[in-house]
C-alpha cells in the first residue's frame, strides 16, 4: 500500500468534523434551507491544512452556455468552469462548476452579472474539487441525510477519498500558477461532465424568465418529467438540495412549481452537458 502523502497532524486536521459555524445558508426552492461553503474560506482551509505553495488550481477552460426554449430563443444563461486541482503528492482531481447569470436591467448591470457569473462558475469548480478531501472543505454537506442544512457531529469515514489521492504528483503549483508537468493518473470526480463548447452570446442576452408568470399562464411539469430531472440528476451525484437550488437560481422556483417548458429546457441542459 502506498504511503499516505499526509503527516499525521493533517489527516487529524482532515478527520476533524466540519464546524457548523462555518456553514453558510441561503434560501432554496420548495422552502429548502442550502448549506455551503464560502470560497474564501475553502481556500484558508486549504492554506492551513496542506500549507502555502503545497496546493493550486488550473483553470482548464470557462464557458458561458445560453438556455434556449422551445422555439430556440435565448431564455436565460450561465457560466460553466473546470479546473484541476493539484495536492502535492496527490493525484490531480478536475472538476466542473457552473453559475447562472442574474441579469439586471441596464447595461453595466448586465457586465456585472456575467463577471460574477463568471467568477462563481470557478469558485463553485474548485470548491467542488477540494471537497474529495472530505468534512474540512464541506463534503458532508453534499450527505442527504443531514437535516436542515446542519453537518453530522461524526466524523465521516475518508479513508476512501484520501487513498484515491495517494499516488505522488511531479510537481505541486500554487494557487493559480503553473500546472504539473505529469498529467498522468489523473483523478476526475464522477459528477463529472464536459464542458460544451458554445460561442459566448453578448452580454445583451435576455434575462432569464420571471417565476410567476410562467406559473400561472402555462402547466405544471408532468410526473414524467419530474422523474427524469430527479434520474438525471442522481446519476450526476446532485443531491435533492443541489438540484433545488439550481432550479431556484435559474426559474426562481424548485422542482414542485417547474412548468412544462421549464422542465424540458432543463433537461436538455442536463442532455447537453452529457452530451
Amino acid at each position: 500500500m502506498s504511503q499516505s502523502p499526509f503527516t499525521p497532524e493533517q489527516i487529524a486536521q482532515l478527520d476533524q468534523p466540519l464546524d457548523p459555524k462555518r456553514v453558510k445558508h441561503r434560501s432554496g426552492g420548495g422552502g429548502m434551507q442550502l448549506s455551503y461553503l464560502k470560497g474564501h474560506d475553502a481556500i484558508d482551509t486549504a492554506n492551513r491544512i496542506f500549507g502555502y505553495g503545497n496546493w493550486g488550481y488550473d483553470l482548464m477552460g470557462v464557458e458561458m452556455q445560453n438556455v434556449l426554449g422551445e422555439d430556440g430563443g435565448v431564455i436565460g444563461c450561465y457560466y460553466a468552469a473546470r479546473v484541476k486541482l493539484t495536492v502535492t503528492g496527490c493525484v490531480p482531481v478536475t472538476e466542473e462548476g457552473v453559475c447562472p447569470v442574474q441579469e439586471g436591467r441596464n447595461p453595466r448591470a448586465r457586465i456585472d452579472a456575467h463577471d460574477m457569473a463568471r467568477k462563481g462558475a470557478i469558485t463553485d469548480a474548485l470548491k467542488r474539487a477540494l471537497r474529495c478531501f472530505g468534512d474540512q472543505f464541506g463534503n458532508s454537506l453534499y450527505d442527504n441525510e443531514l437535516v436542515d442544512g446542519q453537518p453530522r457531529e461524526t466524523v465521516r469515514n475518508n479513508n476512501n477519498n484520501r487513498n484515491a489521492n495517494q499516488q505522488p504528483a511531479t510537481t505541486g503549483a500554487a494557487p493559480g500558477l503553473s500546472r504539473p508537468a505529469n498529467n498522468g493518473g489523473e483523478m476526475r470526480a464522477p459528477r463529472m461532465a464536459p464542458v460544451q463548447q458554445q460561442p459566448a452570446a453578448p452580454v445583451t442576452a435576455q434575462a432569464p424568465r420571471p417565476a410567476t408568470p410562467a406559473q400561472a399562464n402555462s402547466e405544471t411539469a408532468t410526473e414524467q418529467q419530474r422523474q427524469a430531472i430527479l434520474k438525471m440528476a442522481a446519476r450526476r451525484e446532485m443531491n435533492k438540495a443541489e438540484l433545488e437550488g439550481r432550479l431556484q437560481e435559474l426559474y426562481g422556483y424548485g422542482l414542485d412549481g417547474l412548468t412544462k417548458n421549464d422542465a424540458s429546457h432543463f433537461i436538455k441542459v442536463f442532455q447537453d452537458q452529457a452530451a
